[in-house]
């Protein structure tokens, strides 16, 4: 059994967690927008430039997937603590 005092410090400590994940997720969000709109504007064109362009879409799409995972993830947690009393 957890105490009081602790269970609150717990929570605390999770919200803190979840509000500094969900910041640099905002912060890192859009890291990649500029490199693939000027890759698709033609900034830089050939097959290097089209395989290139190709990652850089899909890096930008797993980082969105890891960063909302990891909002999902510390909610989740959040949501899964005991309330208090």
């Amino acid at each position: 059994m957890v105490a009081d005092g602790d269970l609150r410090e717990l929570i605390l400590n999770a919200r803190a967690l979840l509000a500094r994940i969900q910041r640099l997720s905002d912060d890192h969000w859009h890291v990649l927008d500029a490199t693939c709109r000027a890759m698709d504007d033609g900034a830089w064109v050939g097959p290097a430039a089209r395989r290139f362009g190709a990652a850089v879409h899909s890096a930008r799409a797993e980082l969105r997937g890891q960063l909302a995972k990891a909002v999902h993830s510390a909610q989740r947690r959040l949501a899964a603590l005991p309330k208090g009393p």
